[in-house]
């Protein structure tokens, strides 16, 4: 997996992502933005609005946007509508998430990246570096400052799984994808990130937020609009899918894709039997869970939707352990908060 380190303030640390990534941020950019089908008007509107709200809760986002814009020679709206695709149109990535409180590593959390095959290979390791907030490292695609799953200096780690929801808050809402990027830059721990994910307001993109620290705390903050719930972990084992549980959320939970509620409700189930078979758990029993297939619906997914990437966060290591690829097929690349890297074999 291709490593892109970052530091500085924060056009920066734009700045140095768009010029080592020009290639695969013009591609994210030609193929996100400008390959849908969407409405120029709508884009424009929701585009407009992100850039207002965003300036209101995280104006550092949209330095390091204006430099990710002139390190890739795009223009910064290009930037703008990349980080809000999600808001602009929405999208049924699927992506697993799991935590185990394990007897060798403490909590250990899986996080499986599930979306269209063609993004296979396409994502990188980043070492973060910021001139404030917490380091951190995590693994995501290149083009937008969000960043993707993985864990911070202190211990705390975050992974999403995309929800279908109804509400919206076009008025005063951020993209969701950027608030989960400042939980690692400005949260210690899993109740600085409890608190980071009330206060903040989104836009329309639904989110199972699990979050884990290096105090074997494990949590899902069930996030919409307009709405939000957190379920803590019980008899060392949390799992989350696309699909909210809460009778806080549920309200707003979309139900109207068949197809793709079944998958998550059958991720969930199969992850309620994987958990119960070993009363001790273990990282080796973490590796099997992500790796696992089963009929009709498997954690490693093949299709339609494609497990792009797997990542291991054991927290109380700073360690992430990411599969290029489907992880039933990869070895795992060991990554640290000092940048080491090696590889386990299956």
């Amino acid at each position: 997996m291709r490593r892109v380190e970052l530091s500085g303030s924060p056009y920066e640390m734009g700045f140095q992502h768009g010029t080592a990534c020009a290639g695969a941020v013009n591609a994210a950019i030609e193929k996100v933005v400008f390959g849908r089908q969407i409405d120029a008007s709508h884009r424009e509107y929701v585009v407009r609005q992100m850039e207002r709200n965003v300036y209101r809760v995280f104006p550092e986002a949209l330095e390091e946007m204006q430099g990710i814009a002139d390190g890739a020679g795009l223009n910064r709206d290009d930037i703008l509508a990349y980080a809000s695709c999600m808001e602009v149109s929405r999208a049924t990535p699927g992506c697993t998430n799991v935590a185990l409180r394990t007897t060798d590593h403490g909590v250990v959390h899986y996080k499986s990246n599930d979306v269209g095959k063609d993004s296979i290979g396409s994502y990188i390791f980043w070492d973060i570096r910021p001139a404030k907030g917490h380091p951190f490292i995590c693994v995501s695609g290149p083009g937008a400052p969000w960043m993707g799953p993985g864990v911070n200096e202190t211990g705390l780690s975050f992974g999403g799984s995309s929800i279908m929801n109804t509400d919206r808050d076009w008025e005063s809402g951020i993209p969701t994808n950027l608030l989960q990027r400042y939980l690692l830059q400005y949260c210690a721990d899993v109740d600085e990130g409890i608190a980071l994910c009330e206060s903040t307001p989104v836009m329309s993109h639904g989110m199972n937020i699990m979050l884990t620290d290096s105090f074997e705390n494990a949590v899902v903050v069930e996030r919409s609009a307009t709405r939000m719930a957190v379920r803590r972990m019980e008899n060392d084992a949390l799992w989350c899918a696309n699909h909210y549980v809460t009778e806080e959320v549920l309200p707003v939970d979309d139900r109207s894709n068949a197809d793709f509620r079944a998958n998550s409700e059958g991720r969930t189930s199969l992850l309620a039997t994987l958990t119960a078979e070993e009363e001790s758990h273990t990282l080796e029993q973490v590796t099997r869970i992500a790796r696992t297939h089963a009929d009709p619906v498997s954690l490693c997914q093949h299709g339609p939707m494609h497990s792009a990437f797997g990542l291991i966060v054991v927290s109380r290591d700073r360690m992430l352990l990411a599969s290029d690829g489907y992880p039933c097929q990869n070895d795992l690349e060991v990554f640290t908060m000092d940048v080491s890297a090696t590889t386990v074999g299956n």
